[in-house]
């Protein structure tokens, strides 16, 4: 009793020390504290939070985590720097919360604080008020303490039951905060615009091993529970926080990158994300050096609803880029370059979502293109533009959302989120290359990462550096005739299509095109005589191959895909991006021999990108089988993944 007494008084002291280790953080780098040394006037229809009275440096969360009653309980201490000296309140975000108490650090004292909630807003929470007297506060600084728990609505967690892991024994859970549902983890200021540094002291059952944003500094087991502390030194936006907890192994494999996931999956992740450290190093040859630490990418269990996230030194990724073929390693190249466009330059409010994801694309494509040569990238572009051109259509092409600036007006952004910043974002940034050439386009990037980092910036501040890139780069005339090939509202602004129409053609989209409509020629009596080439197509030509046949479906019969299959076996290839668009083709022509292959699919896993085209093609052919399915996968589903199916499927 008297060693485990000693070892539970060493836990509350490590979390005692978590905090207080970082408490100096409450400035951070210096260097850049001008950006939150003024009250500026920050727009974000996402959130509650008075960011221009008050403004959090630092969090540091103390939390249990329960498997059993599945809830993430006790506290959150948010560092935060006055502002506006008559400010009354904080203002945070909360929503599916259980808000206990509220206090505030005078001195040595913890004095209790009142605290009361807005009216809920359904799409974004509500806004916690905690009535904060500025007399009390000593300096420009304050420490606010916040006592919770999460409850079963909460979005941003999604426990796992053993059966629902690789390895079948343990349970999981692990988080998804983008856009705005940090919010239901802990309460707030949950918007891109506020950057903090945080530290994390997580208790946990002694089997499982937790991971979050950041680096672990310390594990203590006492008895059956286990301690550990986290510390993220690098100001990030909320939304970044992530936990992830389970069976998990880490593998080293490079200098500077490594993988986890779960002893039994370790293998495969290793294999398959083997040139992680080729991939950072070609990065870095156009981009302001890796600035993070160690690049580890987590590879989660199949419920987890995105291709990837980029929480920074622990990039979470679907298990479906784990193909066996290396088809999808392109997902990883994407969430690395994350790290400069997104988590070292933030969107300061949803609206200009694109600066994180168009700049991504661009930039992840340009590694791609340096290592994987101009014709890969060319397919890659080609096959975005197509997403681009369905999420443009499903929207109206005179929609908001099809702008770089949608106006969310206290909508939800995650309801919306598509390929429209993604793809018309990269298409902007490859006309700005165009008129300037790669070489000074690669210049520009890194002077626009050194400009910004560590800050939440919008589009006008992009413009911006591009100008004064350019003053600096080019002569007057040269300037003002690259201007003239710029019009940067329509861009921006302009809903539909993007102004300036950019040529991706490579021979190699004509050729996959061309085997397609051969296969619709001959009417599944015979194959094309070079049909044996679709074997050499890495996944993005299959893609416009298969995409092909869905766009001439009218054309397709049943015939025509025996042959296919008979020649290709589609209906079980590895490749995920291939499966989900030959899916799509066998529900819609009722090719029953791919219906155990599709469904299996589809309730086994959970990333949104496949199962919502699939989940349309069965409600428009068989609303009953939609509704089979759903239920069958609804335990697996992330509770994002579940909300978009309902309302697919009108369940």
């Amino acid at each position: 009793k008297l060693i485990v007494g000693i070892l539970v008084s060493a836990a509350v002291l490590l979390s005692i020390l978590s905090y207080s280790n970082n408490s100096n953080n409450i400035g951070f780098l210096q260097e850049y504290e001008s950006v939150i040394n003024h009250a500026d006037y920050i727009i974000d229809n996402s959130t509650y939070a008075n960011i221009q009275d008050v403004r959090t440096t630092h969090l540091h969360i103390n939390a249990t985590l329960d498997f059993h009653k599945k809830v993430m309980s006790g506290c959150v201490t948010l560092s935060m720097k006055v502002l506006n000296p008559s400010f009354e309140e904080v203002i945070l975000d909360s929503r599916y919360l259980d808000i206990q108490s509220a206090s505030l650090q005078t001195g040595s004292k913890q004095v209790p604080v009142d605290f009361y909630f807005t009216e809920e807003n359904p799409q974004i929470g509500q806004g916690l008020h905690v009535k904060v007297d500025n007399k009390a506060v000593m300096g420009d600084s304050f420490n606010l303490t916040i006592h919770y728990a999460t409850t079963n609505e909460t979005l941003s967690l999604n426990w796992l039951e053993p059966s629902q892991t690789v390895g079948k024994i343990f349970p999981y859970v692990y988080t998804h905060c983008e856009a705005i549902d940090c919010r239901t983890l802990l309460p707030v200021q949950d918007t891109p615009a506020v950057k903090a540094t945080y530290t994390a002291f997580i208790e946990s059952p002694k089997n499982i091993t937790v991971h979050m944003t950041g680096n672990t500094t310390n594990e203590l087991v006492v008895g059956d529970l286990k301690y550990t502390s986290i510390s993220m030194n690098v100001p990030i936006p909320s939304y970044l926080i992530a936990l992830a907890a389970g069976n998990l192994v880490h593998q080293k494999i490079g200098a500077r990158t490594g993988v986890i996931t779960e002893p039994e999956f370790i293998k495969n992740v290793t294999k398959e994300l083997s040139s992680l450290e080729l991939i950072l190093d070609e990065a870095e040859k156009f981009l302001p050096k890796y600035d993070w630490g160690t690049y580890n990418i987590l590879v989660l269990p199949p419920s987890f609803p995105t291709g990837g996230m980029e929480n920074p030194l622990l990039t979470f990724v679907s298990p479906t880029i784990i193909a066996g073929d290396k088809s999808q390693v392109n997902v990883a190249i994407h969430e690395l370059a994350h790290s400069w466009s997104g988590n070292l330059i933030t969107n300061q409010n949803w609206e200009n979502f694109w600066l994180n994801e168009g700049v991504t694309v661009y930039t992840e494509r340009h590694i791609i293109r340096r290592i994987q040569g101009e014709a890969f990238y060319r397919v890659q572009a080609t096959v975005g533009n197509s997403s681009l051109y369905t999420d443009m259509a499903n929207f109206g092409f005179n929609s908001t959302f099809t702008t770089l600036h949608p106006n969310y007006q206290g909508a939800n952004p995650y309801d919306t989120f598509s390929e429209v910043p993604y793809e018309k974002g990269f298409q902007f940034m490859t006309h700005l290359e165009n008129l300037i050439g790669q070489e000074h386009m690669e210049r520009f990037l890194y002077v626009y990462f050194k400009t910004y980092k560590y800050q939440s910036i919008v589009y006008t501040q992009f413009w911006d550096t591009f100008q004064t890139f350019l003053r600096d780069t080019f002569p007057e005339h040269k300037m003002k005739e690259i201007n003239s090939q710029i019009n940067l509202d329509a861009w921006i602004f302009g809903p539909g299509k993007p102004p300036v129409e950019l040529d991706f053609y490579t021979p190699e989209i004509d050729e996959a095109k061309h085997l397609a409509l051969e296969y619709i020629k001959l009417g599944g009596k015979s194959s094309p005589k070079d049909y044996e080439k679709f074997d050499k197509y890495f996944s993005s030509l299959r893609c416009i191959f298969v995409q092909t046949l869905l766009d001439n479906l009218q054309d397709v019969d049943l015939d025509i895909i025996n042959k296919l299959d008979a020649d290709y076996n589609l209906s079980e290839t590895l490749d995920p991006e291939v499966k989900v668009l030959w899916y799509q083709i066998a529900i819609y022509k009722r090719y029953i021999p791919a219906w155990a292959s599709a469904n299996n699919f589809i309730v086994n896993n959970g990333r949104m990108k496949y199962l919502l085209p699939l989940y349309k093609a069965w409600n428009e052919i068989d609303r009953q089988t939609a509704i089979e399915l759903f239920i069958a996968g609804y335990p697996l589903y992330h509770p994002m993944a579940r909300n978009k199916i309902r309302k697919i499927i009108n369940y």
